[in-house]
């Protein structure tokens, strides 16, 4: 967000928003100054082991106000968590809760592919149709003030997309109806790399269907930052 706003100045007010989640790097200091005063400090862990050693040894820097659990199958989410990812979801929430925090959940497509897992994918099964076959999107919106659905591997295709948001809102607002829906999306998903116009065309459908947006943008790469701008220039000028 700051070589953002530092790139495009006019995304400042943008960005300086209560409903803002400013995400701290979880590969950093877990928390850094976000150059707009306005936007939600947030943590995002991988690993619920990881959130409650940092609670217990209070590291969790004050300012902040939210945090994300966001368990996929990955080196940093431990095995059992990608096998139970309904136990540690709600064993997040919960301590998050106890701490004050608002609470943020965005469980990956991809734990449907982890082999020993409570509930996964059958053989030929889709992980979007497993996702929403297993009501992962309506256990995390049980325990969650926020849903992130991990959609951004679909935005290269509308339909899909599309479908994956349908399903998971219904059953996460079916769940809790105070659950608030993010989409996902990436300049980098795993299908490809994404174009504006690509991006575009999915925040158009993510508006239709939820709440909101969870971005993605690898600052590492100079052409991702700079679809990332663009794109951010496009939904301040078109925000509902």
């Amino acid at each position: 967000m700051n070589q953002l706003t530092a790139s495009h100045p006019t995304l400042r007010g943008f960005f300086d928003n209560r409903a803002v989640y400013a995400l701290g790097n979880p590969a950093g200091d877990q928390i850094q100054a976000v150059a707009v005063p306005l936007a939600t400090p947030t943590l995002i862990f991988r690993s619920y082991a990881a959130f409650a050693a940092e609670v217990a040894a209070s590291k969790i820097d004050p300012r902040v106000q939210a945090v994300a659990y966001d368990p996929e199958r990955w080196t940093y989410t431990p095995a059992i968590e990608q096998a139970n990812p309904v136990i540690y979801m709600k064993r997040f929430a919960s301590l998050a809760r106890r701490h004050g925090y608002e609470v943020i959940i965005a469980p990956g497509r991809d734990l449907m592919a982890v082999p020993h897992g409570s509930c996964h994918a059958r053989s030929g099964e889709r992980l979007d149709d497993a996702y929403l076959r297993c009501g992962i999107a309506a256990s995390a919106a049980r325990v969650a003030d926020v849903l992130e659905v991990q959609s951004q591997v679909d935005e290269f295709s509308t339909s899909r997309f599309r479908a994956l948001l349908q399903g998971a809102v219904v059953q996460s607002h079916f769940a809790n109806p105070r659950v608030k829906v993010l989409a996902g999306l990436s300049t980098q998903p795993a299908s490809g790399t994404a174009t504006l116009a690509v991006m575009v065309a999915a925040a158009k459908i993510a508006t239709e269907e939820t709440d909101g947006i969870w971005v993605n943008i690898f600052s590492t790469s100079a052409t991702q930052k700079r679809t990332g701008g663009l794109f951010f220039r496009w939904l301040a000028q078109h925000e509902r």
